[in-house]
């Protein structure tokens, strides 16, 4: 006979899926649980939310899914993006739609400023001049 197991992720602890576990041929009664599972059944859960499972306490509670690709909206690093693998993570700061384009389709030049105000804002590039050019191509001008 065999027993339902609950499987969840071994960093992260989230379910992960459902199996079957063998009796243990020596302990009968007992089964043989793979690592990262248990026979404690997860609760239900809506869309965007997910179990998570604490080994310690042996109990799940439901969370954010807070898993995926986001972009940064903080100004160090803006629109670059950041993949979550915990769904436990903060999202502070990140949001999932991805940002436009700032540069010209046929040349590699930045022609506009990328900027966040509770979504993607797209203006000119200031004119810049030639010294800042040069030092943004890494060329030192010092003789």
């Amino acid at each position: 006979m065999d027993a339902t197991t609950y499987n969840y992720h071994p960093q992260y602890k989230y379910y992960v899926n459902t199996t079957q576990s063998p009796e243990d041929p020596q302990a009968p009664g007992t089964y043989i649980l793979p690592r990262s599972a248990t026979q404690i059944a997860p609760p239900s859960c809506d869309s965007g939310q997910i179990q998570v499972f604490d080994p310690v306490d042996q109990e799940w509670s439901v969370i954010s899914d807070n898993r995926g690709t986001y972009y940064s909206t903080s100004s160090g690093e803006l629109g670059n993006p950041i993949t979550i693998l915990d769904p436990r993570e903060s999202v502070e700061n990140l949001t999932k739609e991805e940002p436009p384009s700032t540069k010209e389709s046929d040349s590699l030049r930045v022609t506009k400023v990328l900027t966040w105000n509770s979504g993607w804002v797209v203006e000119e590039a200031p004119e810049i001049g030639i010294e800042e050019k040069i030092n943004n191509l890494g060329i030192s001008t010092a003789g």
